[in-house]
């Protein structure tokens, strides 16, 4: 998840294979995005809970997120349709509406599901221990999410700077593999949830 919010930015802003996007129109995605992902969770992750319970949440959560991660670089087939801005003597593309919200509804839908996910699991895992080592659980569970922290950023860097600048892809398909295969590690989590929840599934 970590590496997925850091690589989008960075294909939203890189003119090669990337989008080539201003600052502007950056801001403009992500805050609509994380608006729409903040009105999405009040109203339905508490139904989506009740309906599938705490392991059907965080499976859905992760089975979800790949298909929709791998159908952002389609947004370059709407490049097209896009009109050139210059800013401070550089050129940006400025997309259509309906790019931008296309654009917009995925980085939305990963980012529900990341939270919907991270949300769950901590619940579940308060669920495995008794109260009294709930603190320690959840300190160790801040540690490793620290670690994926300070991973991700360096995971997406490496990765979309290679997928767009080595030379060994075009620039279109350097963008599709850089979200194919963080879709693909997404798919390792899912995989993961469906072995690794079942035994939990009647007290979650």
């Amino acid at each position: 998840m970590v590496a997925i919010d850091e690589s989008i930015p960075l294909f939203l802003l890189s003119r090669q294979g990337g989008i080539g996007l201003s600052a502007k129109a950056i801001g403009t995605v992500l805050s609509a995005s994380g608006l729409l992902c903040i009105v999405s969770q009040s109203l339905f992750y508490v139904k989506v809970v009740r309906v599938f319970g705490l392991s059907g949440s965080i499976k859905l959560s992760f089975i979800t997120t790949g298909p929709f991660i791998v159908a952002v670089p389609l947004v370059l087939c709407l490049k097209g349709k896009s009109s050139i801005v210059r800013v401070d003597g550089l050129d940006y593309q400025d997309l259509a509406w309906i790019a931008l919200v296309y654009l917009t509804l995925l980085i939305a839908i990963h980012q529900i599901s990341g939270f919907a996910a991270s949300s769950s699991l901590l619940v579940a895992l308060n669920r495995t221990v008794i109260p009294e080592h709930r603190s320690a659980i959840n300190n160790f569970n801040n540690f490793g999410g620290s670690i994926l922290k300070v991973l991700g950023p360096s995971f997406a860097g490496a990765l979309v700077a290679f997928s767009f600048s080595s030379g060994l892809f075009d620039p279109f398909f350097g963008a599709v593999f850089t979200f194919v295969l963080l879709a693909a590690l997404g798919g390792l989590n899912a995989m993961a949830s469906i072995i690794l929840l079942k035994e939990v599934d009647g007290n979650a």
